[in-house]
């Protein structure tokens, strides 16, 4: 077999792009189907690379078999706190006043993690598994991306050498919705809304795709207010038409942040309590999502009940967190420590983010810190509570090529975001930075996800 033969589908991929030699027009033409297409984030379009994330068999499977084993370990890590009042004070604080009894309410259905994405980060040593957002956007959006990139594999010929199919999210997530309607005791075709604050102007146009999608599928949807949400009748109603399935998109937390909400809430929490509606986005279900949880499944002294081979990979692929206190811990040696003093000692070594923060924000990487500002930024948060630390994740950047003329190589840092439905890995969200904090709303691309097996 020939070196060239021999290569990886990302180097086949560079060198078959590169001999294609794009011109300008080329590229305003991959710009212009991007705005045409809605997939713009700013001014910007959503892909500013050209290379999709191309994943072979036995990496996908890997992938998997970790998605399954960190989503169980949370699973079980929230009903070790939901048995435990009192340490789930120490580890929630007063995030659990959020929801009152909300957050105990059974939705109807088994199934804890309907709809999620767990945020991964690719290292030399295999993936690491971050955080997991049980509110998941830009579900479309890499779906979409697929058509443009499956006809540039076309135009320079990579399908030749390798077969390629895309890893779609849309399909097994309309599954996922239907499937636990049925739980729930649904029966036909349900009224999907999604409620969504007026003031949440950004979060419109995507959620507007999903439902345009959802429609050709066969499926009604649309997108409320709150306010205009009410429980009457026994229903959930929008417009006086009773609601199916409703996917909550905001947080409890907004309550204080958007005047008003908390009164424009009232129909959906008494409708939640009633049982009268399917909510797959259950307030149950955001506990998996409180950041304190990987303190739980990466401290081996906290025994969850895991099976052994979940434990394990958990080890592997979840990195030492504890929640930020002034009082003892263990480093990810095992070794007993002071935990502030010592973290303020490891700055090159630890991130410090808030337990229920999301987008990125308010997200500190020691090794950006002066000793100084590290020390007294971890002094302050763990006065004030509600911050962990987490052990750095080595990020390597890559050079891919770019959405220009000549295809300028930039060196950039990825994530491979899974997405999760039932449970299971459904597909990725991989966002490309110059920083390593790679979200969208802090200026990241994204590529589609492929899947590649090599012909011959």
């Amino acid at each position: 077999m020939s070196a060239i033969n021999a290569s990886s589908a990302q180097e086949c991929w560079d060198r078959l792009l590169e001999a294609r030699h794009l011109n300008g027009e080329d590229i305003a033409a991959l710009e212009q189907w991007q705005r045409e297409a809605g997939l713009v984030f700013g001014e910007q379009p959503c892909a500013r690379t050209l290379r999709p994330l191309l994943l072979e068999p036995e990496q996908l499977e890997r992938d998997q078999a970790m998605a399954r084993a960190v989503v169980t370990a949370l699973v079980h890590a929230s009903q070790y706190l939901e048995r435990d009042p009192v340490l789930a004070r120490r580890y929630l604080g007063d995030w659990v006043d959020q929801f009152g009894d909300l957050l105990t309410l059974d939705p109807g259905y088994p199934q804890r993690a309907v709809l999620a994405r767990l945020d991964v980060l690719p290292t030399q040593d295999g993936p690491k598994v971050i955080e997991f957002n049980p509110t998941p956007g830009g579900i479309l959006q890499g779906d979409q991306l697929t058509e443009l990139f499956q006809r540039l594999a076309d135009q320079i010929g990579f399908d030749r050498e390798w077969r390629i199919r895309p890893l779609l999210v849309f399909p097994p997530v309309r599954e996922s919705l239907v499937n636990t309607y049925r739980a729930w005791g649904g029966q036909g075709d349900p009224l999907l809304v999604f409620a969504v604050p007026r003031e949440l102007k950004d979060l419109v146009d995507p959620i507007q795709a999903t439902i345009d999608a959802l429609a050709q599928s066969g499926l009604s949807a649309r997108i409320a207010d709150p306010g205009e949400l009410e429980f009457t009748d026994g229903a959930l109603r929008h417009r006086g038409e009773p609601v199916g399935v409703l996917v909550r998109v905001f947080l409890p937390k907004m309550i204080q942040m958007i005047p008003g909400l908390g009164e424009r809430l009232q129909g959906i929490y008494a409708a939640v309590r009633a049982g009268a509606v399917c909510l797959v986005t259950a307030f149950r279900n955001t506990l998996l999502g409180h950041k304190a949880l990987f303190a739980l499944i990466s401290d081996p002294e906290i025994d969850l009940g895991l099976p052994e081979e979940v434990a394990e990979l958990v080890r592997a692929h979840v990195p030492w967190t504890r929640l930020l206190i002034d009082g003892s811990s263990r480093d990810p040696a095992g070794q007993p420590i002071d935990l502030l003093p010592w973290a303020i000692a490891q700055r090159q070594q630890l991130v410090c983010k808030p337990v229920s923060g999301y987008g990125g924000s308010d997200v500190v990487l020691g090794w950006t810190l002066e000793e100084t500002a590290w020390r007294e930024h971890l002094e302050k948060a763990a006065r004030r509570g509600g911050s962990l630390l987490q052990q750095r994740v080595t990020l390597v950047p890559r050079t891919y090529p770019s959405l220009a003329e000549g295809l300028p190589s930039a060196e950039l840092y990825a994530d491979q975001n899974i997405y999760i439905a039932d449970g299971e890995l459904v597909g990725y969200l991989t966002r490309l930075a110059t920083t390593p904090i790679t979200n969208v709303s802090q200026g990241a691309s994204i590529v589609p996800c492929f899947l590649v097996t090599r012909r011959g």
